[in-house]
């Protein structure tokens, strides 16, 4: 994990950088890239004074918004509504869910513009356009808040606890790369043990300890595929 500057931590310059990002952006956090910059002194300010005429005039979301329009992306196949209560996500997780992949989707190319825009920079290239408008742009509606992330450690406790509720011992903590056993995962929402899983965690209890070597079922490489947005083109179509 790499260091960042927490937004309830900003303050002065960078606080305001952070709610220009938000504003313009419209979604209501702002990414690690920037609270990572933000750690690096004058970095994230350099960054912003440099981009910030793309991204105030809107041509940097546009034009990252309308790459990402035009990507053709596999489908994912659906999970049922029945599944979905199962692993105890009701009418206000689904909603949840969606509204956290609505932000993603529209914060994602634009990040990637900005990443793609910066090396450009520190490669001694230059903008060679004239000077936009920024006053004739307004963002889209802002999203609505996102769900309180849950610590990834303290979540791989709990389904390690809730393992050992159900099957009566033994650890099913969650390795990195590895899929839990789905007798695990839905009973997740209605077990006793994941509550106490997350109580120990806190606590330091030596039940919460990876898997051995062999447990979980490992991800498919082959059946995961990547699509990313192309920066140069969008950086181009932002007329840099």
């Amino acid at each position: 994990m790499l260091a960042e500057l927490r937004e309830r931590d900003a303050t002065g310059e960078i606080a305001a950088i952070y709610n220009e990002i938000r504003r313009l952006w419209a979604v209501p956090y702002v990414s690690s890239l920037q609270r990572h910059l933000a750690t690096r002194p004058g970095w994230l300010e350099w960054t912003w004074a440099a981009l910030r005429p793309a991204f105030a005039s809107g041509g940097a979301q546009v034009a990252a918004w309308r790459a990402a329009e035009g990507l053709t992306v596999p489908r994912l196949a659906p999970i049922s509504r029945h599944a979905l209560r199962v692993w105890g996500v009701d009418a206000n997780g689904e909603a949840a869910i969606r509204a956290a992949c609505a932000s993603f989707v529209r914060v994602s190319p634009v990040n990637l513009v900005l990443s793609g825009l910066l090396r450009r920079l520190l490669r001694g290239d230059r903008p060679t356009g004239a000077a936009t408008d920024t006053r004739g742009w307004t963002p889209p509606a802002p999203l609505g808040p996102l769900p309180v992330l849950v610590d990834p450690a303290a979540l791989a406790c709990a389904a390690g606890g809730a393992g050992h509720a159900r099957h009566g011992g033994g650890t099913a903590a969650i390795r990195p790369g590895t899929l839990p056993d789905a007798g695990v995962v839905a009973g997740l929402p209605r077990s006793g043990g994941d509550g106490a899983a997350a109580a120990s965690a806190r606590r330091g209890h030596p039940g919460c300890v990876p898997a051995p070597p062999g447990r979980g079922r490992r991800r498919d490489p082959g059946r995961v595929r990547r699509t990313a947005v192309s920066t140069r083109d969008a950086s181009d179509a932002a007329r840099w």
